[in-house]
């Protein structure tokens, strides 16, 4: 059976297929046909299946990462690769990400958790948070 993700990558869920994790690289053979792992053994992420593709537009350098939003340009350094100004104070995200960060901190899960799960910056989720409740304390 092939799959096709959201990005448009193709898994073939088959016994005995290996899987390689986006986030750690790590490689591992699958033990259960037809089954896809929830998350990676080797660094636990859930979002070990995706990856985004980035296009410098400084230098042209096109990578592919696990992350949604990369903070440089491996090939020329630039934080500035996306073609914006330097990133506004405050928290950046759109509305949508914004409410599922405030959906999982308010049924308990801290601020880290949230920005591993969501693969978002620890500053976007404590700013989010912090937006939504400015004088309460940040649970991290």
């Amino acid at each position: 059976m092939v799959m096709v993700s959201e990005h448009g990558f193709e898994y073939e869920f088959l016994k005995g297929t290996f899987f390689t994790c986006s986030v750690c690289n790590y490689a591992w053979r699958s033990r259960i046909e037809g089954a896809a792992p929830r998350s990676c053994p080797g660094c636990g992420s859930r979002l070990w299946k995706d990856s985004h593709t980035h296009v410098c537009a400084r230098c042209g350098h096109e990578w592919t990462t696990s992350r949604r939003h990369a903070k440089k340009c491996p090939s020329c350094q630039s934080v500035k690769w996306n073609g914006e100004g330097d990133v506004p104070p405050g928290c950046t995200l759109d509305e949508s990400d914004r409410r599922a960060v405030l959906d999982r901190y308010r049924s308990g899960h801290g601020a880290v958790r949230i920005s591993r799960e969501l693969d978002m910056t620890f500053s976007d989720v404590f700013d989010a948070i912090r937006e939504d409740d400015p004088e309460g304390e940040v649970l991290l």
